[in-house]
């Protein structure tokens, strides 16, 4: 069983430290909404005691119970399609990311071959100077 419960009150059964047990409302998917009765200080070192208790469900009870279900069956879909989005943004991201690393690349070979145009046509100059004057 797990722990998660909503606190309630007092009931007349006493748990295994001849505390009276408190009676909580199981939030479990597997018993959404069921009472129990369980020891008060199941959380400060008290003992394990537990037990179901055995009135019938009430009509509310049950309604609540099933929303509560449908609330987490929603609850999941919305996290797996949560996980979903993340995944497509982070894809994208790299998509972009890619792109721009290989315009990068392309600039720097535009500058490259600028730079060299440049200094070839210093040369060219300089070599017409040269030859001009002799």
């Amino acid at each position: 069983m797990s722990s998660s419960s909503s606190f309630s009150s007092p009931s007349n059964l006493s748990c295994y430290c001849r505390q009276p047990a408190q009676v909580r409302i199981s939030k479990t998917p597997s018993n959404p909404g069921k009472k129990f009765h369980g020891c008060k200080n199941w959380n400060n070192g008290g003992c394990n005691f537990f037990r179901w208790e055995d009135e019938p469900d009430s009509s509310n009870n049950q309604v609540m119970a099933n929303e509560l279900i449908e609330l987490r069956n929603k609850m999941l879909l919305l996290e797996a399609e949560n996980q979903k989005m993340k995944e497509s943004v982070a894809l994208q991201f790299q998509h972009a990311q890619d792109i721009h690393v290989e315009e990068f690349s392309k600039i720097r070979q535009n500058i490259w071959k600028l730079e060299l145009f440049v200094v070839a046509t210093w040369v060219m100059f300089i070599i017409f100077i040269v030859v001009v004057r002799w």
